[in-house]
């Protein structure tokens, strides 16, 4: 074990105290291997190891003959609707042919494609009501079973309470009518925490197939274990009961004290905990920044550059983000996955922290105005290697300025057509407004003011009547003359505001 590793590796934490909560998991997938469909949710605080079982259950040997989707949830991209779900099927859709594709959208299946794909079916494309909204959670589901009659299948949702609402509301959809089929659903979500919609969590939980798992805290024999893990030697029954005092018996708590005693060559004795002067948790801040501080600058330029793009990031963008060639960054990312900090995920293809926690405390170490620099760059990189447009404006939104370059602003307006189209109207509005400048120049920006316009209509009507004004005069063609003048003719009887046109051309 080098010095200045990191003790918050996976398949240890694994290993202490959970035999309970391996032993139900197990069960409920030989149910759902056998056609009952089964739900998991583990809840409880950050650290006490909830991923780290979805880990285990979806890695485990008798998973053989099964397929496995997997998502892990992101607050970056909680805005953006079927952000999961596409998380869930588009490495499955990728292995897919024409034939294939096309029986698995067979009958009610067929509207999936409009939360798995960002075309639009073909002929017309349905407006989106609440009728709408649910034919395509409906269309996900018969895919979803579509899907399950090839092979049982494992959902596994890391991270819940951050998923999309347009995925919550699917698995939700998913998890009512679980039964009889061989799926099993199994989710995280860390208490404490705001989520997206507690509500249709609640609702999954509240399944009369739903297993709740509620791991608990180390017992002293769980310390002990973790003391010899690190420390290759054992400690006396004091300095566990001191432990489990300081840390509750949360598993990454415990590791990330061991670990700050470690570095500091302190032993682990009850006098060596009063080397630790940090309370609540800091510990575990303090054991990520002395890894980090013993790094090479390479490998503190790949962290912060994966702690901006996000787990699972495309490699070739983490180090030109990072300012590395491919060799340098490479070897970056074993030196921090030697020390406990990352993962790799695809023989190396793409890599994950151990951990969310420990991206929080490397991005909220970056400076705000260099880490919005770093959004920014990360958008553009993106961008040139042919990312989603929402993948690409997710990064542009976490910038405090208006993105007035043309190629941000032609990606915003992509993105929030996309929004729309998927139903999420606020999150079109908020794109669509980063597009536009300080000061408003009419007419350069008159084409983002009348989609902006049209986004607003159902969002903020006053808005949206004051943005179709400044821009219906310079809308000349007869078709988008239209559609402005009715919505503009709408917010007006909705914001009870009487239309005064800005000249006598633009009433024309």
């Amino acid at each position: 074990m080098p010095i200045g590793t990191f003790e918050c590796q996976r398949d240890q934490l694994t290993l202490v105290n959970r035999e309970l909560e391996i032993s139900a998991l197990s069960a409920l997938l030989q149910d759902a291997r056998s056609g009952s469909g089964r739900i998991a949710l583990l809840e409880g605080s950050v650290g006490i190891g909830k991923s780290l079982l979805l880990r285990s259950l979806a890695s485990a040997p008798h998973i053989e003959g099964l397929r496995v989707l997997e998502a892990r949830c992101d607050a970056l991209e909680r805005d953006f609707p079927f952000g999961v779900v596409r998380q869930l099927f588009e490495p499955l859709l990728a292995t897919l042919d024409g034939p294939q594709l096309a029986r698995l959208l067979a009958g009610s299946a067929r509207t999936a494609a409009q939360a798995l794909s960002s075309e639009a079916l073909q002929g017309n494309v349905m407006p989106l009501t609440e009728d709408v909204s649910y034919a395509v959670l409906h269309g996900l589901y018969w895919f979803t079973c579509n899907l399950a009659d090839e092979a049982p299948i494992v959902i596994v949702v890391d991270d819940a309470h951050c998923a999309d609402l347009a995925s919550l509301r699917f698995l939700t959809h998913l998890a009512r009518r679980i039964e009889g089929l061989p799926i099993l659903l199994a989710l995280s979500r860390r208490t404490g925490d705001e989520a997206t919609d507690a509500a249709l969590l609640d609702d999954i939980a509240g399944q009369p197939l739903c297993r709740i798992l509620r791991p608990g805290p180390l017992t002293a024999d769980g310390v002990a274990h973790l003391v010899k893990t690190v420390f290759d030697h054992e400690a006396d029954d004091e300095f566990h009961d001191a432990c489990l005092a300081i840390t509750g018996g949360n598993p990454l708590l415990v590791h990330s004290l061991l670990t700050v005693l470690r570095l500091g060559g302190e032993p682990p004795s009850v006098g060596g905990l009063e080397y630790v002067t940090a309370h609540d948790g800091a510990f575990f801040n303090e054991a990520v920044r002395s890894v980090l501080r013993r790094q090479p600058e390479s490998a503190v330029a790949a962290a912060r550059a994966m702690a901006v793009m996000g787990d699972e990031a495309m490699t070739e963008v983490c180090a030109r983000l990072a300012g590395l060639d491919d060799a340098t960054h490479f070897a970056a990312m074993q030196a921090l996955q030697s020390n406990g900090l990352v993962s790799e995920v695809d023989d190396g293809r793409t890599w994950s922290f151990n951990h969310g926690l420990i991206r929080e405390v490397i991005v909220a170490d970056i400076p705000p105005e260099e880490r919005a620099e770093a959004h920014q760059r990360a958008a553009r990189l993106l961008l040139d290697v042919g990312a989603r447009a929402e993948q690409v404006a997710g990064h542009l939104l976490m910038t405090a300025l208006p993105a007035t370059e043309d190629w941000a602003v032609t990606v915003l307006r992509e993105a929030a057509r996309e929004a729309s189209f998927r139903g999420a109207p606020a999150l079109a509005v908020d794109l669509l407004r980063h597009c536009l400048r300080e000061q408003v120049q009419v007419p350069e920006d008159a084409a983002v003011l009348v989609e902006l316009g049209l986004a607003e209509a159902g969002v903020d009507p006053q808005a949206s009547v004051r943005h179709l004004q400044s821009a219906l005069e310079y809308v000349h063609e007869p078709l988008p003359r239209f559609f402005v003048l009715s919505s503009l003719a709408s917010g007006l009887i909705r914001s009870e505001r009487p239309w005064r046109p800005r000249d006598r051309r633009s009433a024309r």
